[in-house]
């Protein structure tokens, strides 16, 4: 007698997919990380969390082969209170987030990615914040 693992006999197999998200100088981003499958991939979308930076799916919970936009959403430490306004938080603020409502507590990036048995392993880089507040 065989017995099979978990992957559906009618559904596409899931992939174990790993990696990390830094910013632009190193640091490790902390909040989730989520691949939406594009058009043409026939598929569950896939959420994990990221914790210092990395992130992990197994064959349980990861996409399954094929296009995806890869969603980051980075918590904001600063931001810890809705509502909450202080100097030192606006002055971390990104400029994506100036002129905002003061209770925005994430920031978020979008990437492509395809997703395969031997592309399995992606790291991603997001801008620093601090970047974005430059000015001339």
């Amino acid at each position: 007698m065989v017995i099979g693992g978990c992957q559906r006999a009618d559904g596409p197999g899931r992939i174990a997919v790993v990696g990390s998200v830094t910013s632009q100088s190193g640091d490790p981003v902390d909040g989730t990380i989520s691949f939406l499958p594009e058009r043409g991939t026939k598929g569950p979308a896939a959420t994990a969390s990221l914790v210092d930076g990395t992130f992990k799916f197994d064959r349980k919970n990861g996409p399954v082969a094929g296009r995806y936009r890869v969603l980051v959403v980075k918590h904001l430490a600063d931001a810890k209170y809705k509502g909450a306004s202080s100097s030192a938080a606006q002055a971390n603020a990104p400029a994506a987030t100036s002129g905002q409502d003061p209770s925005v507590t994430e920031q978020e990036w979008s990437f492509a990615a395809d997703v395969s048995n031997e592309d399995f392993e992606f790291d991603f880089e997001v801008p620093d914040a601090t970047v974005a507040l430059t000015s001339g």
